[in-house]
């Protein structure tokens, strides 16, 4: 029995490394063919990338039993990678979970008000077609900071937001 549990741990694993491999590898790909859309205005769960953590609250977020291994903190609602300094370089926020996604201080939730608000300089591409999951990624290459959202393609409503230094 240990055996079994000892090698589907082993198999979870390898699949989370090759899709965060797939992910960050097709996440280039659909930067680089894109005009720049300014992204300063973005925040997950009320954060901009380079925040420093010593200033977070992360009491309002809510503790999580999952252990994905690329995070550096993680919650329910939001993942955080820091960098050595401790400043936010990546931020993922699970709208389902409860995170926040604000552009401007107006909060959104599917994608056509994203693209309303940021317009249509993105790339759209399906994430994972047996989920029925597309995502859009925006580029500000004036930051080098990247937005991914990934939404349901039958009703639009957000799953998860990312942004990231590119």
């Amino acid at each position: 029995m240990q055996r079994i549990i000892f090698i589907s741990i082993l198999f979870m694993l390898a699949i989370s490394l090759v899709a965060c491999t797939l992910f960050d590898s097709n996440q280039a790909v659909y930067v680089r063919n894109i005009s720049s859309t300014y992204l300063g205005s973005v925040e997950i769960a009320g954060l901009q990338l380079g925040t420093n953590i010593n200033g977070i609250d992360f009491t309002s977020f809510t503790a999580t039993e999952r252990n994905i291994l690329w995070f550096d903190y993680l919650f329910e609602e939001v993942g955080f990678i820091v960098d050595a300094d401790e400043n936010l370089t990546t931020i993922q926020g699970w709208i389902s979970s409860g995170a926040t996604f604000e552009i401007n201080g107006m909060t959104f939730d599917t994608l056509m008000q994203i693209t309303e608000e940021l317009g249509g300089h993105h790339n759209d591409y399906w994430f994972d077609r047996e989920q029925s999951m597309r995502a859009v990624t925006y580029a500000d290459m004036q930051s080098g900071v990247s937005l991914t959202a990934v939404y349901f393609d039958f009703n639009d409503e957000l799953v998860w937001v990312i942004l990231t230094y590119m």
